[in-house]
């Protein structure tokens, strides 16, 4: 009499197994991307929130003078004393064209001290008539002051 052995396999199929393995990396990926899109968002929110009140704060500095002389304009500003932040700008643009750095004379890149009057350099040729001149601050609020070429 012959024995003849049965072998009974256990465990999954290839097609299980795949799904398995695919159901698992579809739901890491799903929780990595709302994760990510999470943090992107509240980060987004907070640097949105922080420059809306440095604007803000910028509407409060007087434009004392702006004008162009010499292939120079100037800009002076004063810088009250209950300013929640020392302002930095570090670029200009005018009439929508990005100034080199290198033509940010005077007052750029530098804390201002609160309380005090301050003077920006920029060197640019302009022509007659008149010209918007935005000053950008390190955290990315505007200032936008007009200057007159006559």
């Amino acid at each position: 009499m012959k024995y003849v052995a049965l072998r009974i396999r256990k465990g999954v199929s290839e097609i299980a197994s795949i799904a398995i393995l695919l159901l698992i990396a579809v739901t890491l990926g799903s929780v990595v991307y709302v994760a990510s899109v999470n943090t992107i968002s509240s980060l987004y929110n907070n640097v949105k929130t922080r420059v809306e009140l440095a604007e803000a704060n910028l509407a409060q500095i007087t434009v004392l003078d702006a004008y162009y002389y010499g292939g120079n304009v100037t800009i002076i500003l004063y810088i009250p004393k209950d300013l929640t932040f020392n302002p930095n700008f570090v670029r200009a643009y005018i009439d929508g064209s990005e100034v080199p750095s290198n033509d940010l004379l005077v007052g750029f890149n530098q804390l201002i001290p609160l309380g005090t009057t301050h003077e920006l350099v920029i060197a640019s040729n302009l022509s007659v008539g008149t010209h918007v001149v935005k000053l950008i601050m390190s955290n990315g609020a505007e200032l936008e002051v007009v200057v007159n070429v006559s």
